[in-house]
């Protein structure tokens, strides 16, 4: 069976896995899901050194503390940049990498600069402070689905969703990503949300090495859609399981 680290994007805990982890349980497999720091159940742990590569540290710890090998590291939108810069560290322990509903990626460019302009937008439109620990309010509902999809959730799941996020550090998406491009030698799974992608558009320019599937869901399928992503990254398990050992040697 597969051990899975999940990847929370922005605005969120390991809380939003829930779905999904349970499901994985199911399956036999292990998951393990960290909050970022200054998120979740972490958010009273806020102040200017709170950046990009806290989130990085944060997910590595989780990694070398558990003793984890061989593992599935998926990050949803946020998240893929952290994922993808723990890959870069920590590329003899992960197994496959998956990116939810993520920009791509680029050796130092901040995630702002890559990801779809709306993010920008509510950045820029971010309270200004006279401190480095600015962060990124929750915005209302209405005032996000002009940018992503969130049509596709429940009333109960919407509830839930807006009652456990957490403004988010603005440090994290200012400051550029380090990149060896040594993730680059990691098979990596793209997951289109293609509800979301009617709104922002699809994701372009991804590496043609990369595994591309998709789930009918606006920008969160761990929420809205878990068993149709969770049966995806089952299937991203299984193939890393089945990579032969030797070529994970080789990376």
């Amino acid at each position: 069976m597969a051990q899975f680290v999940l990847v929370p994007g922005i605005w969120l805990g390991g809380w939003v896995w829930r779905k999904v982890g349970v499901r994985l349980a199911a399956a036999g497999h292990s998951t393990w899901t960290p909050t970022l720091t200054g998120l979740g159940e972490r958010s009273h742990i806020v102040g200017p050194w709170v950046g990009l590569e806290t989130h990085v540290d944060d997910v590595v710890n989780v990694i070398e503390r558990e003793g984890l090998d061989e593992l599935v590291l998926v990050g949803h939108g946020y998240g893929g940049t952290v994922a993808t810069a723990v890959a870069d560290r920590a590329l003899e322990r992960v197994a496959r990498l998956v990116l939810v509903a993520s920009s791509v990626p680029q050796d130092a460019r901040s995630v702002i600069d890559v990801a779809a302009p709306w993010l920008r937008s509510l950045v820029d439109a971010a309270p200004k402070t006279t401190e480095e620990a600015r962060v990124l309010p929750i915005p209302l509902a209405d005032e996000l689905g002009r940018h992503v999809a969130v049509s596709d959730m429940g009333d109960a799941d919407r509830r839930w969703f807006w009652a456990n996020a957490a403004a988010h550090p603005v440090r994290t998406l200012e400051r550029p990503v380090t990149l060896s491009g040594a993730a680059a030698d990691v098979p990596t799974t793209y997951i289109r949300c293609l509800a979301d992608e009617m709104v922002t558009g699809p994701v372009r320019q991804l590496p043609i090495d990369w595994e591309v599937r998709s789930v009918r869901s606006g920008h969160w399928p761990m929420v809205t859609r878990p068993d149709e992503l969770t049966d995806v990254l089952r299937e991203a398990a299984e193939a890393a399981i089945a990579e032969p050992q030797s070529m994970a040697t080789m990376r």
